[in-house]
C-alpha cells in the first residue's frame, strides 16, 4: 500500500476516533499534575514540522503531540514492536 497523504491508512481504517480520545485524556492528566507547554506557539499550524523527543520517559509522545492543535503522525523504529 503506498500512502498518498500523511496518515491516509489511518483515515482508512476509521480509527480516528481513537486518537482524539487518547488526546483528551492525556491533555486531561496533564493538566491535572499541573503540566505546562513552554513555547507551544512556535509549532506551525500548516506546513511541516519535525517534533522530536530526548525520550526521558515513555509519556515523550504523547506530550510532544499535545500542544499541537494538529494531528501528529508518529515513527518509531521497527525494533519498539519486538
Amino acid at each position: 500500500m503506498t500512502l498518498k497523504q500523511p496518515g491516509e491508512a489511518i483515515h482508512e481504517n476509521k480509527s480516528l476516533w481513537i486518537y482524539d480520545l487518547v488526546k483528551a485524556t492525556t491533555r486531561l492528566y496533564f493538566n491535572l499534575r499541573g503540566f505546562r507547554m513552554i513555547d507551544a506557539h512556535h509549532i506551525p499550524q500548516t506546513g511541516g514540522a519535525i517534533l522530536s523527543a530526548n525520550h526521558i520517559t515513555g509519556m515523550d509522545p504523547f506530550a510532544v503531540g499535545q500542544p499541537s492543535r494538529r494531528r501528529v503522525y508518529f515513527m518509531t523504529k521497527k525494533e519498539l514492536f519486538k
